[in-house]
């Protein structure tokens, strides 16, 4: 009788442990300190799905050089300053850029708010972006302006693998 009891409360200790995957597909809060991370962007598409639905069209990371499509970028909460974003190689460097892998160079500055709206500053360019998905393990963002091709607006929607 006890090895049943033991073997029972095994199984309830392991059930109760084990990661549930759709746990970390739950939507996050849109506030910095949820996007604060290392992300790794693992698509690029151009869609007339402005909801990010729909990314059946070509991934456009496709046609990049191994080295560029494993790249790291890290968001960085500021309490001091405006919040930072870091942009470093994945494990496929780029010949002659005089980087070495997990070594980040600061890119620019970001802004979220909570509906959504993600602003980078980069030098003298600025660029918005809408958030279209935010997990534990995924980021869906697309430019908040469309691009007319062909008569058809299509939206430039990036997705991210979160690494840590």
């Amino acid at each position: 009788m006890i090895k049943i009891s033991f073997i029972i409360a095994l199984i309830l200790n392991y059930s109760c442990t084990k990661e549930n995957p759709e746990e970390n597909q739950t939507s996050l809060k849109l506030t910095p300190e949820n996007l604060v991370g290392e992300w790794r962007k693992i698509g690029a598409f151009k869609s007339t799905d402005s909801s990010g639905v729909d990314l059946s069209n070509e991934n456009l990371m496709n046609s990049m050089d191994d080295c560029r499509k494993d790249d790291i970028y890290k968001y960085i909460v500021s309490n001091n300053s405006s919040n930072i974003i870091k942009w470093g190689y994945g494990n496929n460097i780029c010949e002659d850029e005089g980087q070495e892998k997990n070594q980040f160079i600061e890119i620019g500055t970001w802004t979220l708010d909570e509906r959504g709206s993600l602003n980078y500053n980069y030098s003298d360019v600025q660029e918005a972006y809408r958030i279209l998905k935010l997990d534990r393990e995924e980021l869906l963002i697309r430019k908040k302006s469309g691009i007319l091709e062909n008569d058809t607006i299509k939206y430039y929607i990036e997705k991210y693998k979160r690494l840590n």
